[in-house]
Order: structure tokens, then C-alpha cells, then sequence
């Protein structure tokens, strides 16, 4: 269970699997950039819409 503070969304760019990892590219928005360097933490959940589309 995440309990940490929601700060925004974020768009699912795509998703590289390989063997025992995957790596999710996600785009920020600007204001989530500032301050934000290579190697640091960024949690996220994947939410998908259904099948369907709904």
C-alpha cells in the first residue's frame, strides 16, 4: 500500500521489458522537473484503463 503524498500525475510514454526488469517512461509535467536529478527516486502505481477502453 502507497502512503506517501500525491504530488500529480504523470503520462505512460511506454514500458521497456526485459528479463527480470522493466523500465517505465513516464513524461512530467514542468513543475515536477525542478530540482528532479539522474539516479533519483520516483514512485509511481500504473493505472490502466480496461480493455475496452472504459
Amino acid at each position: 500500500m502507497f502512503t506517501g503524498i500525491v504530488q500529480g500525475t504523470a503520462k505512460l510514454v511506454s514500458i521497456d521489458e526485459k528479463p527480470n526488469f522493466r523500465t517505465h517512461v513516464v513524461e512530467l509535467p514542468d513543475h515536477m522537473l525542478d530540482g528532479l536529478e539522474t539516479g533519483a527516486s520516483v514512485a509511481h502505481k500504473r493505472l490502466l484503463p480496461d480493455r475496452d477502453g472504459n
